[in-house]
């Protein structure tokens, strides 16, 4: 059952936003992205995740385009101008450096900054904070925090809204369900 707050992520979603979720393993992003694959309005659909061995499309009553990194580097894809698409980055830390000055790296931030006007929604998935490039969250809409092993405060500098941040992550850490989530505006 999809809560609430995610129908009205998913519906924002039908707009032009760059989010990230964080979260340590095994606490329900996988699903949290079937959750908004399945809810967006968008047709079309790019899934980029190194685990994906090939270049794969799905049609159903979506196209869901699959695509490892190695592939999204070596299409051109990041150097065209897609439109109205859902963008997801999978364990974005192999692709999304904390090195700003990689290839690969630069070549994504300037798809998202062109990806604001295209009206693109785009979420990249990384484990940590820590795994997390600094210019990265001056990009982004909303984090969608899960329990992750963070030490928070290593962070305080890089949000204008610190306090709200630090109150979800404590809440989110100090729950006995693995699996709980919430939405940060930032």
């Amino acid at each position: 059952m999809i809560s609430e707050e995610l129908k009205n992520l998913i519906t924002s979603a039908n707009k032009s936003d760059c989010n990230l979720i964080i979260g340590r393993k095994d606490t329900g992003k996988s699903t949290y992205l079937i959750n908004i694959i399945e809810g967006t309005d968008k047709q079309e659909i790019i899934f980029v995740s190194p685990k994906i061995k090939q270049y794969q499309v799905i049609k159903e009553e979506k196209t869901v385009l699959l695509m490892n990194d190695y592939i999204l580097f070596k299409s051109g894809f990041l150097h065209k101008e897609p439109e109205n698409m859902l963008i997801i980055f999978d364990d974005s830390k192999y692709y999304i450096n904390v090195n700003p000055n990689e290839t690969n790296t630069r070549q994504i931030f300037n798809f998202l900054r062109n990806s604001r006007h295209a009206n693109n929604s785009i979420y990249s998935v990384f484990h940590s904070f820590s795994e997390v490039n600094e210019q990265f969250f001056s990009l982004i809409d909303k984090i969608i925090l899960f329990k992750t092993t963070d030490n928070i405060t290593k962070f305080k500098n890089l949000f204008t809204n610190y306090d709200i941040v630090e109150k979800s992550f404590n809440k989110i850490n100090n729950h006995k369900d693995d699996h709980i989530n919430e939405i940060i505006e930032v």
